[in-house]
């Protein structure tokens, strides 16, 4: 049964992609190409699983080419043209793992900021409990995007729904 009325590929027979996306150009997440409300949802970012690097949507509607770091926050050269810094994250929305994924401005500053909160403050092994709070636009040189915010309502004890998680899982996700 899926909480947020979004399909999964948990392994529990429904199809779906896992992943998430901030559209800063309309100011809303999407899942399967449908839009849905962030607000109200309770997020845990598994922040153990944070992935840093390169991505670059070489066709559109076709998976993008990502180039990750061995670790997270590490410097790597750009691939090449086209390339744009980019994350990944695992998380749970409403109970639901997801992955957040994306070389967009505006997303990689909002979880940048979320991020430095959260290795600041955290407690132990526990992951953050969130709430995505707003947008706020912001003008970037010639142009503007809206960067997520979020802030941390507690801390608990990692999800079963990452618990059972491993890169091989991660890898396979389709977009």
């Amino acid at each position: 049964m899926s909480i947020l009325g979004l399909s999964s590929n948990s392994g529990d027979g429904e199809s779906g992609s896992l992943f998430i996306k901030f559209l800063a150009s309309s100011n809303s997440w999407e899942h399967d190409n449908a839009e849905f409300e962030m607000k109200g949802v309770k997020i845990v970012f598994d922040m153990d699983s944070v992935k840093t690097g390169w991505m670059n949507f070489v066709e559109k509607g076709s998976p993008p080419d990502k180039v990750w770091a061995e670790k997270a926050g590490a410097k790597l050269p750009s691939p090449g043209e086209g390339y744009k810094l980019a994350f990944s994250i695992e998380l749970t929305l409403n109970d639901e793992r997801r992955i957040w994924e994306s070389n967009g401005t505006g997303a990689v500053m909002g979880l940048d900021a979320i991020y430095d909160e959260m290795a600041q403050t955290r407690e132990g092994d526990k992951l953050p409990l969130c709430r995505y709070t707003k947008s706020e636009a912001v003008k970037i040189g010639k142009g503007s995007t809206r960067i997520p915010q979020f802030e941390i309502v507690e801390w608990v004890e990692r999800p079963i729904a990452l618990s059972s998680v491993d890169d091989a899982q991660s890898a396979a996700a389709e977009w």
